[in-house]
């Protein structure tokens, strides 16, 4: 990537942007504002096949658990006794503050898969990289469905990552799960939106995406939350069947 496309560029395009159209605005930019301009200025195009979903992560660095700086496993609790040993294998994405705004699956970006905390939330414009545990299995699936949603005559856009990767501190501030199989990178939750295209969000819509996961894209192969009463729907890939109804 040139440097015409780094964050640091982008930063300087939306203060350019911002004393342009607002002189009196001395408000920061947003993660949003970085990634519509992100966005501007690569013309970047929604990612559609499984291939350019790999070709998306393979683009990306990576670091192995054993190299993970200690900081970081301090601050977010990865290095805990069960745990450390159920990621001791694991392989880590580092995403730039610019590369989290890329797609990944459909319009879907790299960030709406990243543990969003305190340290993701500062590395907006051009902080730090920050690591990201995720299963290419589980992008492959979130595009599967806009795919097959799409195809049956239903709006696919209509489903949103509400939460990919956790880690184990972020896990725990959420209320998630003792053993949730976001701290393993291969769960998401997914936000539930208008489907079946009738103007209202509701059961019918969780129903239309929970039967094509549970039919097609999940199966035995991991579990499905489906939460009623909540526009939430959740699988993960954990290696063996598993359903629930309440958090």
């Amino acid at each position: 990537m040139s440097a015409r496309w780094t964050a640091l560029g982008i930063a300087v395009a939306l203060a350019q942007c911002g004393a342009d159209d607002d002189p009196a605005s001395d408000s920061a930019p947003t993660d949003e504002d970085y990634a519509l301009e992100f966005d501007r200025v690569t013309g970047q195009v929604p990612v559609t096949t499984h291939a350019e979903v790999d070709a998306v992560l393979a683009g990306l660095p990576t670091v192995s658990f054993a190299d993970l700086p200690r900081d970081y496993l301090a601050r977010t609790g990865s290095d805990r006794g069960w745990l450390r040993k159920a990621l001791r294998r694991k392989t880590y994405f580092m995403v730039s503050a610019t590369d989290r705004h890329r797609f990944v699956a459909g319009s879907r970006r790299l960030s709406d898969f990243m543990a969003r905390d305190e340290a993701f939330v500062a590395s907006a414009g051009d902080g730090p990289s920050q690591p990201l545990l995720l299963d290419p299995r589980v992008v492959h699936i979130v595009l599967d469905l806009e795919i097959a949603l799409a195809k049956a005559g239903h709006d696919g856009g209509a489903v949103a990552v509400r939460d990919g990767y956790r880690h184990l501190l972020l896990n725990e501030s959420e209320g998630g799960a003792s053993r949730s199989r976001h701290m393993h990178g291969d769960a998401v939750d997914l936000a539930i939106g208008d489907v079946d295209r009738d103007g209202d969000a509701d059961e019918a819509d969780k129903a239309i995406v929970i039967d094509v996961l549970e039919r097609d894209l999940v199966g035995a192969r991991g579990g499905i939350g489906r939460y009623p009463g909540y526009d939430t729907v959740h699988f993960d890939l954990r290696g063996r069947r598993a359903r629930w109804d309440t958090y």
